[in-house]
């Protein structure tokens, strides 16, 4: 059995836009919920140039990202059963700086967020 520590640094991700389109980056369910996992595989969508992004995703908990100055959001898993594959977005920061509301997504879009 892995370290967990080594587990999470595996897991770590940050990206940042540096063109009109960055790639789409898709991780299976199990990177997440670990290897007995039967749910489906789910995706990051794409992202844009002023869609600015940076996130950090963590085994087992939450995933926290910080979009452009002036905006944060909570990224909290629907089901931590493993037999889901969407989130729940949380506006950590109370203005809605997203236009996204407390609604579940199974990937995420930010058009809202302005260019950094």
């Amino acid at each position: 059995m892995m370290n967990t520590a080594i587990l999470l640094k595996a897991l770590l991700v940050t990206a940042t836009t540096v063109s009109a389109t960055a790639p789409l980056t898709a991780y299976s369910q199990d990177r997440f919920c670990g290897a007995g996992s039967t749910a489906s595989a789910f995706t990051w969508d794409t992202f844009t140039e002023n869609e600015c992004y940076s996130f950090n995703s963590n085994i087992l908990s939450l995933q926290t990202g910080t979009i452009a100055e002036g905006c944060s959001a909570t990224f909290y898993r629907n089901s931590f059963d493993c037999t889901g594959d969407h989130y729940v977005v949380d506006d950590a920061d109370g203005d809605n700086c997203f236009g996204l509301g407390g609604d579940i997504f199974r990937s995420f879009v930010f058009d809202f967020c302005g260019s950094q």
